[in-house]
C-alpha cells in the first residue's frame, strides 16, 4: 500500500436552513435550501417541536446529507465527465465540520459492497425494510462477538509465534500433535496468559479454543485423536470450576511480590509476620486454626485439656537443630547455626495429635527458607513479650505498638493484596474471594503435585486423612506467568529421588484416554517452562524437557 495524494478535494457544510458544497479540483458547487418541514423538525438546542411520529431531526443528519450530496457530485465528475485511464481508482478527500457526520460517512462507505449488484430502484424499494434490518443489527451483539472472536484468534497466532511455530495451523503436523499443542495453549490461558492477563473460567478458555480451532477448520486440518489431550484439559477445568468454595493457590508470582513487599515493612509488622507464616506454610500446609486467631486480643484454646492451652502453635511446638542435628536452645539460635526445625501439632482436626515433622534449611534460596522463616517467627514472639504458652503468630500493631495476634482476616487481606497486584484485580472483583487463609494449605499441596509426587505422599506429608485435597490440585493450571524453577520447594525437604514417593506411573496398554490422563496429571508442571515432545505414534507418551 503506497500513500498517494487524493484525486480531488471537496468540502461541504450545513446549517439549520440550508446546505452547500464545492470543489475547486472537480469544478463544481451546489446549494440547497432545506424544506420547511426539515427546518421545523430539526433539533436546535432545546425544542418541543416533533414530527408526526414523534421524532426530531438532528443537525448531524443535515451535515451527513451534505456529505452524501457532495459525494454524489464527485462520483458524477469522475464517472461521467472525466473518466481517466491513468487514474482508474480515484480517491476524494471530503472535508466537513461535523465529526459525527464524518464517522457516519466512513461507516457507510465501508459497507457499500452490500446490495451493490442491485439496481438503484431496487435499493430504494428495499430501504423501508432495510432500515429495520440495520437497526436490529446494531442492537444485536453479533458484531461484538465477531470482534471478540477475531481478537482471540489474533491472541492464538501471537502464542504460536512465541512457541516458534512458522504456521499457526501446523499443516505438516499429525492431528495428535495439533491436539497436544491446543491443550498446551489451554493451560497457558488458564494461567492468566490471555487478553485480560488474569485468571479466567474454563468456559472462557473453551471460547478461546473455539476461536483457535476455527482457523484449523477453515483449512480442513483435523486436530482430534485417541489421546484427547485437549479434552482432558477442558474436562479438568470444567471439574475445577464446579468445585464449591474452592480456593486458589498462592502462585509463584504472588510469592515473589510478597517477599519484595515485606522488605518495605518493619520486621515486627503484621505484613512481615504473615509473609513469614506463608513461607513456612508452603511446607507445613497449616490450617488457619493451627496458627492464626479470629481476634487480635484473644486466642482459641483446647477445651478439656489441662490448663486450656492454646490451640495454635506455641514456643514448645518449635524445636531447632544445627547442621549435626543437635538441639539448639532459644538463646543460642542464629541464622548461621540453625539447619532444621521440628514442628509438633499438639492438636489436629484429624485427631492425629502430637504429630511431628522436621523441615530442613533451603540454602539455595534463603529468602523462602522454611527454617529461617520459623526462626524469625520465634524471635519476633520473644521480642514482643510473648509467653511460651501463648500463640506464636503475633505482630506489633502499627499505631498502638502493642502486641496483637495475627487473625485470619489479616492474613486473607495480605494474600489478596498480592493477588490484586499480580493479576490486576480490582477490590470488588469476585475472583478475590477465591484466596483466603486456606490458600496456604492449597499451595503446599500444589507445590508437591507440581514436583510430580504421588497423591499418597502428598496426603501423608501434608497431614490429610482423606483425598479431599485432590479437588485443589487443578490449581496447577493457575501458576503465575512468572513461574520460575527458583521457587521450587527445597529438595532437602523431599524424599530421595527414586523412592516410592517419587516413582513415575508406568504406562500400560490400557485405554489411551487413561494414558493421556496419567501423562497430563504428572507433567502439567512442565508446560510452564517448555513443551513436551510427544512420541510420534502417540500410543505410549514420552516427554523430555526443552531448554
Amino acid at each position: 500500500m503506497v500513500d498517494r495524494d487524493p484525486s480531488g478535494r471537496a468540502r461541504s457544510d450545513s446549517s439549520l436552513d440550508a446546505a452547500g458544497g464545492y470543489s475547486v479540483d472537480m469544478q463544481f458547487f451546489w446549494y440547497l435550501a432545506w424544506p420547511e418541514t426539515v427546518r421545523r423538525n430539526t433539533l436546535r438546542y432545546v425544542t418541543r417541536i416533533r414530527a408526526e411520529d414523534g421524532t426530531i431531526t438532528s443537525i448531524n443528519v443535515l451535515e451527513y446529507a451534505a456529505i452524501i450530496i457532495t459525494k454524489a457530485a464527485a462520483t458524477h465528475f469522475f464517472t461521467k465527465r472525466t473518466a481517466r485511464t491513468d487514474d482508474p481508482y480515484p480517491t476524494v478527500f471530503y472535508e466537513a465540520d461535523n465529526s459525527t457526520a464524518e464517522s457516519w460517512a466512513v461507516k457507510g462507505l465501508s459497507g457499500t459492497t452490500l446490495l451493490s449488484s442491485f439496481s438503484p430502484e431496487s435499493r430504494a424499494a428495499l430501504q423501508h425494510y432495510g432500515r429495520f434490518v440495520v437497526r436490529e443489527l446494531h442492537r444485536s451483539s453479533r458484531g461484538k462477538q465477531k470482534n471478540i472472536e477475531q481478537s482471540r484468534q489474533d491472541h492464538y497466532v501471537r502464542f504460536t509465534a512465541l512457541m516458534k511455530l512458522p504456521d499457526p495451523c501446523m499443516p505438516s503436523s499429525p492431528p495428535c500433535e495439533r491436539n497436544y499443542f491446543l491443550a498446551c495453549y489451554a493451560v497457558s490461558l488458564a494461567q492468566g496468559k490471555n487478553l485480560r492477563n488474569q485468571i479466567i473460567r474454563g468456559s472462557t478458555v473453551s471460547n478461546y479454543l473455539s476461536a483457535a480451532c476455527s482457523l484449523l477448520d477453515d483449512r480442513r486440518l483435523p486436530y482430534t485423536c485417541k489421546d484427547d489431550y485437549l479434552g482432558v484439559i477442558l474436562k479438568s477445568l470444567k471439574d475445577y470450576d464446579e468445585v464449591q468454595n474452592r480456593r486458589h493457590m498462592i502462585c509463584d508470582g504472588m510469592m515473589l511480590w510478597l517477599d519484595k513487599e515485606a522488605k518495605r515493612y518493619d520486621v515486627d509488622s503484621p505484613f512481615a509476620s504473615i509473609v513469614d507464616w506463608i513461607k513456612l506454610g508452603r511446607y507445613g500446609a497449616f490450617r488457619k486454626s493451627e496458627w492464626c486467631q479470629s481476634s487480635q486480643k484473644k486466642y482459641a484454646r483446647i477445651d478439656g485439656w489441662p490448663g486450656d492451652p492454646s490451640l495454635a502453635f506455641t514456643w514448645g511446638d518449635f524445636t531447632f537443630f544445627d547442621k549435626h542435628k543437635r538441639k539448639l536452645d532459644f538463646d543460642n539460635i542464629t541464622a548461621d547455626n540453625v539447619y532444621f526445625v521440628r514442628i509438633r501439632w499438639r492438636k489436629q482436626k484429624n485427631n492425629d495429635n502430637g504429630q511431628e515433622i522436621t523441615y530442613a534449611r533451603d540454602e539455595a534460596l534463603p529468602s523462602f527458607c522454611p527454617v529461617l522463616a520459623a526462626l524469625r517467627i520465634v524471635k519476633r514472639a520473644i521480642r514482643l513479650g510473648d509467653e511460651p504458652t501463648e500463640p506464636l503468630a503475633v505482630a506489633r500493631h502499627p499505631r498502638s505498638n502493642k502486641r496483637i495476634y495475627i487473625t485470619a482476616s489479616l492474613a486473607t487481606a495480605v494474600i489478596r493484596s498480592a493477588a490484586k497486584a499480580v493479576y490486576g484485580l480490582s477490590d470488588d472483583d469476585p475472583e478475590l474471594k477465591k484466596w483466603s487463609c486456606h490458600s496456604i494449605r492449597v499451595t503446599a499441596a500444589n507445590l508437591l503435585h507440581r514436583e510430580r509426587f504421588s497423591d499418597s505422599y502428598i496426603q501423608s506429608r501434608l497431614r490429610w486423612k482423606s483425598t479431599s485435597f485432590l479437588k485443589y490440585l487443578r490449581n496447577t493450571f493457575y501458576t503465575a506467568t512468572q513461574h520460575t524453577r527458583h521457587l521450587k520447594i527445597s529438595d532437602s525437604n523431599l524424599p530421595p529421588r527414586g523412592s516410592a514417593a517419587t516413582e513415575k506411573p508406568i504406562f500400560t496398554n490400557r485405554s489411551s484416554t487413561l494414558s493421556a490422563r496419567l501423562l497430563l496429571k504428572n507433567t502439567l508442571h512442565t508446560l510452564t517452562t517448555g513443551f513436551s515432545q510427544i512420541h510420534p505414534n502417540c500410543k505410549v507418551p514420552h516427554y523430555t524437557y526443552l531448554p
